[in-house]
Order: C-alpha cells, then structure tokens, then sequence
C-alpha cells in the first residue's frame, strides 16, 4: 500500500490514507467524510510513510515531520518544536505534557467508575422489574435522564431495550412474540404469589 495525504477540506482537515492508487486514497477519504468523490480538493503522495502501511503513521513520526496533533486532555495543539512540556505518547494518543495525562487518567477512571456505578444501579432496577432476563448491555442516551438497558427473553433473536423507570418495553416485530410469552409467564408468577399487578407494558414495533 501507498501512503496518501487527502484534503476534502472538511474539519479534520488533510488526513493520511494507505491504498493501492490515487483514485482509491480518494474513495476512501470521500466516504470516510460523507461527500462526493469529486469533491476532494487534493491527493499528494507522500512515499516517506509507505514503510508505516496500511497504518497509522506512528504520532511521534508526524510531529518530527512538522505535524501538529490534538491532545488528548486538554485539546490544545502539540508540536514537536514547542516551548513548553515533552509531549508524552501512548500509542496513536498524545498529551501535551505528563501532567495533562495523569489528570486525563483521572478523569477517565472517575467516568469509568460513575458508569460502572450507573451500570449496576440499571441492571438491578431491570432485574427487579423483569425477573429472569438477561441484561447484555447498558447504554447513556443523548439528552435522556435515565440509561437504556438492552436484555434478553427467552425465544427473542434480537432483544429488548427498556428505558429504566418507563412503562413499555421496545422490540422488533420479530420477538413480539417472545416478549408475549414472557409476560404471561411472568404475569402468571405474580398472580401465583398473590400480586395482581401488572407488569405489561407497550412494545413499541
């Protein structure tokens, strides 16, 4: 592979690209970008990286070349040749000085350790609401005030997302009647021990 230096003059600016040719260095940065081919405004071989294929060049290599790189705490730009701290490398991230990794890693473990925390909170609140599911994953939803947990029924193929605290359940078309089966079971169980309640929600399909 050849190494490639694309401008689609997009907001990341030229990036590096490894491909057989001309043509397919610019298929992938137009993709990668979300445009039309044709709106590539330059492709320039750049032979000095071929050796780093298929890629990534490593970042020290670029900041020696006159590149500048993001950091990863704090955002600022990092050359080779600036003033202040030795930028400190940890494969293809970069921080602009030791300190400004060490309070990205404390960062990253408080975030770490408050979705953990998160995690547990939603897996306990779906267990309790839905016993003898299979919760596979939690997530944060953009602008939604409690997390999104994605579990299992028996018979589904695809699973069931839950907003904790909401009062229906999401599922494809497919595994309505998984989720069907489950609920009678459940509902039944709960009947069993006394509780009348219901735990039928709506499946939105």
């Amino acid at each position: 592979m050849k190494a490639f230096l694309v401008d689609c003059e997009q907001e990341n600016g030229a990036q590096l690209y490894f491909a057989p040719t001309r043509g397919k260095a610019k298929a992938m940065a137009a993709n990668e970008e979300g445009i039309n081919i044709t709106e590539v405004s330059s492709c320039q071989r750049k032979p000095e990286y071929d050796e780093y294929s298929p890629g990534p060049v490593p970042p020290s290599v670029l900041l020696k070349d006159g590149w500048w790189i993001e950091c990863s705490g704090c955002g600022k730009q990092v050359w080779d040749d600036c003033d202040e701290d030795d930028p400190v490398f940890s494969g293809q991230s970069v921080w602009c000085s030791a300190a400004c990794k060490e309070r990205d890693e404390v960062r990253e473990a408080s975030r770490k350790a408050d979705f953990a925390a998160l995690e547990k909170r939603a897996t306990e609140a779906t267990l309790a609401r839905f016993p003898g599911v299979s919760v596979y994953l939690v997530t944060e939803r953009y602008h939604r005030p409690e997390p999104y947990v994605h579990f299992h029924v028996p018979g589904d193929t695809q699973g069931i997302g839950w907003e904790v605290g909401s009062g229906f359940v999401e599922c494809a078309p497919i595994d309505r009647a998984a989720w069907d089966a489950y609920e009678d079971r459940s509902l039944a169980s709960r009947r069993g021990r006394g509780d009348n309640g219901s735990i039928r929600g709506f499946s939105r399909l």
